[in-house]
């Protein structure tokens, strides 16, 4: 490694990383983001290597790499993986599951929900609470399908002092919902 963060291995580096990132049709683009990660750290050693060694002139290959580094990895390689990922997104299909999939995984959730918490009462162990938070944060991510990111912040004490808004605002909520949405508030 020492040997190839110079200078004038840059450009072999910067198209051996996207003939990698693009090897024969399979597009692997957050490959590129992670050999420039690890790049920054072979840089960050050979620069160490070189300070406990005294020897200037490792350390000043390893500064001049590391600015050129700096100066062109992004836009030669980060954006391209970035624009690559971006169409890879943009082109899959996104379906979302069949509802006879959801009943039975609702289903299977709360059954082991009780058997944990069945378990949980016979013998206090940690492992059984554990499986029991997890069970209930699949759960809770479940019903929240639309915000999955913000359930894992959620506190018990904040869903619990949520409004009621069906008994509260003299039915101002329930006047703003569509027809379908109306008769999901109410079940």
């Amino acid at each position: 490694m020492d040997n190839l963060i110079r200078t004038s291995n840059f450009d072999l580096i910067i198209e051996t990383t996207k003939s990698m990132c693009m090897d024969d049709g399979v597009a692997a683009p957050s490959l590129g983001k992670l050999i420039g990660h690890n790049l920054f750290h072979i840089i960050q050693v050979k620069k160490g290597v070189a300070l406990r060694n005294g020897d200037d002139k490792k350390l000043q290959e390893a500064e001049n790499f590391q600015r050129l580094f700096a100066l062109e990895w992004t836009y030669r390689v980060n954006s391209v993986c970035q624009k690559m990922t971006n169409t890879i997104n943009h082109q899959k299909v996104k379906t979302i599951p069949l509802t006879d999939d959801l009943k039975t995984l609702r289903s299977y959730i709360i059954l082991s929900m009780g058997n944990a918490f069945e378990s949980l009462e016979k013998i206090s162990c940690a492992k059984v609470w554990l499986g029991l938070a997890k069970l209930t944060l699949c759960r809770l991510i479940l019903s929240n399908k639309r915000r999955r990111a913000e359930v894992k912040y959620l506190k018990v004490k904040v869903f619990e002092s949520r409004p009621k808004w069906q008994h509260e605002h003299g039915g101002e909520f329930e006047m703003a919902l569509s027809t379908s949405d109306r008769m999901l508030a109410k079940r």
